[in-house]
């Protein structure tokens, strides 16, 4: 909908002008030359400034788009980076546990029975 108003409003800009020269100078085809130069210069004064101004807004949205890409970039990097930082980390501990685990229990089987630590290594 925004869209839409914002397309209306530069047409009506842009008709503007031929809609004045029209009004005040009539609408025809000229047979002189003079007339269809003087008509050009009217409107190229007049649509000079304008579609500057129309140039200079687009190009003011696209760094706001672009600023809010970058952005958007960025948060995500950075999340990708704790994710993967949070996986890594996940994965140690996994290992270290993992080893941790086979020693004890390699331990606890290389143990003879009735041996005094063995109550250690079962409860811990």
């Amino acid at each position: 909908m925004k869209f839409k108003v914002l397309l209306a409003l530069c047409f009506l800009v842009l008709a503007t002008p031929i809609l004045f020269y029209i009004y005040q100078f009539g609408f025809g085809l000229w047979s002189e030359h003079s007339d269809w130069a003087s008509m050009g210069s009217a409107l190229g004064g007049l649509y000079t400034p304008i579609l500057a101004l129309l140039t200079l807004a687009v190009l003011v949205k696209q760094l706001q788009i672009q600023a809010q890409s970058r952005d958007y970039e960025q948060r995500e990097t950075s999340r990708k980076l704790v994710f993967d930082m949070v996986e890594k980390f996940a994965q140690k501990i996994e290992e270290r546990l993992d080893d941790e685990l086979r020693h004890n229990l390699y331990v606890l089987s290389e143990m003879p029975k009735g041996h005094p630590d063995s109550h250690v290594l079962k409860s811990g």
